[in-house]
Order: structure tokens, then sequence, then C-alpha cells
């Protein structure tokens, strides 16, 4: 028989809450519990986004993790007497359901600036318009993602985070000539990726 999945208990995320203030027993419960509360997190969070985006499965799992703490922390201070009365099933199971909500608000997130990237695509270079086809965002991952890391990160920046050249320049450290020329060249390697898509699909 498969072992079971562990179930998170309202006594573990006390022990994370509450810290310890002792290298003794209280230590192993703490370290125990926040094992247990990230491998039930993680699993759902690399579960949903791993394929798409794997560099976020981390991040993700780290933005849950401390949403669940803060409101635990708050439950706590609050109304302690109220969560005595929380089962484990339960309580894990809405710990997942909160795990893949954020995925997923993760992953349409990835769609909306693919497409917003693939709306501005003929602004950032003029000389190179994209073709007069519709480009589905979804083809713009793999080469968004064999792109230098510095120019997906220009990218990122300036189309999923809406910062300006000399923003962009200022938080990389980055001259802004060396912002421009990456962006145009990046906008001109998905045009190039486009255009062979489109020969590719017609057999041309």
């Amino acid at each position: 028989m498969a072992d079971q999945p562990p179930l998170i208990t309202i006594q573990m995320l006390i022990n994370i809450v509450m810290g310890s203030k002792s290298p003794e027993g209280p230590a192993g419960d703490f370290l125990q519990s926040v094992d247990l509360l990230t491998d039930v997190i993680y699993n759902q969070v690399h579960h949903l986004i791993s394929q798409q985006d794997p560099s976020s499965v981390d991040d993700v799992t780290q933005e849950v993790f401390i949403r669940i703490v803060t409101m635990v922390r708050k439950w706590v201070k609050d109304s302690p007497e109220d969560l005595m009365g929380i089962g484990p099933k339960k309580l894990t199971a809405y710990i997942r359901q909160m795990a893949r909500n954020r995925a997923c608000d993760h992953l349409r997130k990835i769609k909306s600036r693919l497409e917003d990237l693939t709306d501005l695509l003929p602004s950032m270079a003029d000389s190179t318009p994209l073709p007069d086809y519709l480009v589905d965002a979804s083809l713009l991952e793999k080469p968004i993602a064999e792109l230098p890391p510095n120019r997906q990160t220009f990218l990122r920046m300036k189309f999923g985070e809406d910062c300006t050249d000399s923003e962009i320049a200022e938080a990389t450290k980055t001259p802004i000539g060396t912002v421009k020329s990456n962006n145009a060249r990046s906008i001109v390697s998905l045009s190039e990726y486009a255009d062979r898509h489109r020969r590719s699909s017609k057999g041309e």
C-alpha cells in the first residue's frame, strides 16, 4: 500500500508561527513543520507550473508559504480558539487549494505578458515589423527562453513590469544604449522566429 501524503496540522502551523527560541526539542518541531508545509505547497506548485515556468516554482512556493504563515499568525492573535477545530485533512486540502490558486494566477500572468509582448512587438522594432498574421503568444515562449538571460530580463521588465528603458538601465546597472539595442535585437529575433513558424506551417 502506497504511503499516504503527509497532512498538515494546526499545531504544525503554530510551531512555524511561534518559531523556536531553544536549540532543543522545539527547534526540531519547528524545522519539521517548515519542511512538511513547504513540501505540500511545493508539490502543488511544481505540478502546475514546472513545464511552463520552472524557474518560478521556488518563488511561488515561498509566496504561498508566507501567505499561510501571515494568515495563521493573525488567527493566533485574533481567534486562537477557532483554530483547534480545523482537522488535518480539511487544513491540508485548504493549503493545497491556496497553492493551486496562486500557481494558476502565475500562469495567467505569464500568458497576459506574452500577449502584451506580441501586441507591442512592432512598436519595438519598426524596421522589422511582425508578419501580417496573428501570432499566438504561446509561440513566443520557446524563443524567449532561448534568449540570453539579460535580454530575457529586459523584455520582462519592459512588458511584464511596464518599466521604461531608463528604469531598466538603472535597475540592472546597464547603459541605456545597451538596454535599447538588446531589446531591439530581441524583437528582431522573435519576429524572425514568428516568420519561420508561419512559413513552416504553410510548407514553404
